[in-house]
């Protein structure tokens, strides 16, 4: 067999050129005989398709076990979630809102910060959407109220201050 490189004569069975150091490509087996190898019953081993026991230890020669990573989801977005709806469902005016718009916000800080390790970016954002949508509403019902104050004392004659 020959180097493909430096086309030297290289000995049998050798991994790279002792001239130019190239790796030499595998033997092939085009011309070996196919052999079966016939199934052997052995009663102390599982049945085919039961998972292996994990003992922790990776056998040689066999490549690594790669696991996803667990995520678990924020309990800032938990916390704007909740607050969120207590804002709309039962009117706390200002601090279901407030609690979920900030909460919100540290929740998406943190998820995007945690490399996949959090979850809940779809929850953080509907307690944001609740919270300033209850903001918005508890403030028009400020600006209402005054105006109807504003109204109501104007109409009344005025107020001597």
């Amino acid at each position: 067999m020959r180097c493909t490189t430096c086309d030297a004569v290289l000995p049998a069975g050798a991994a790279f050129c002792p001239n130019c150091g190239t790796r030499t490509p595998a033997p092939s087996s085009a011309g070996a005989p196919t052999i079966q190898i016939p199934a052997v019953d052995n009663p102390g081993n599982p049945p085919l398709g039961t998972p292996p026991i994990d003992t922790g230890l990776t056998p040689v020669g066999a490549p690594p076990v790669y696991y996803p990573p667990q995520t678990t989801t924020s309990t800032a977005a938990i916390l704007s979630l909740v607050f969120g709806i207590l804002g709309v469902v039962f009117a706390l005016p200002l601090i279901g809102p407030i609690v979920a718009v900030a909460a919100g916000h540290i929740a998406r800080n943190e998820i995007r910060r945690s490399g996949g390790r959090l979850s809940g970016d779809g929850l953080a954002v509907a307690g944001l959407i609740m919270g300033y949508m209850m903001l918005l509403v508890t403030l028009a019902g400020i600006c209402v109220a005054a105006a109807f104050f504003w109204f109501a004392v104007s109409a009344a004659g005025g107020m001597d201050l």
